[in-house]
């Protein structure tokens, strides 16, 4: 099995979908959709009927912010790691 070569003067290409752009993007619809289920926690705990419903947006809000941790780790790794030659 060859060994993969690596060469100094060439640049790695980041797919679309990792993009800086596209990960600012998903940060902000990531919050947007927070925000969204922190309403809806708040409508569900008002009233006494949707309580049974609770765990729905409690749901959606963890994992809007654990997709908004990530790309955010993502962007931070990226960036302190990147060097400019």
């Amino acid at each position: 099995m060859k060994l993969k070569q690596t060469t100094l003067f060439k640049r790695e290409l980041t797919p679309w979908y990792d993009a800086d752009a596209v990960c600012v993007i998903l940060i902000i619809a990531a919050s947007g959709i927070f925000l969204f289920a922190a309403a809806g926690i708040k409508v569900a705990a008002a009233c006494p009927m949707y309580l049974d419903y609770l765990w729905f947006p409690c749901t959606l809000a963890a994992l809007s912010l654990f997709i908004a941790g990530k790309v955010v780790v993502r962007l931070a790794g990226r960036n302190r790691n990147q060097s400019d030659f």
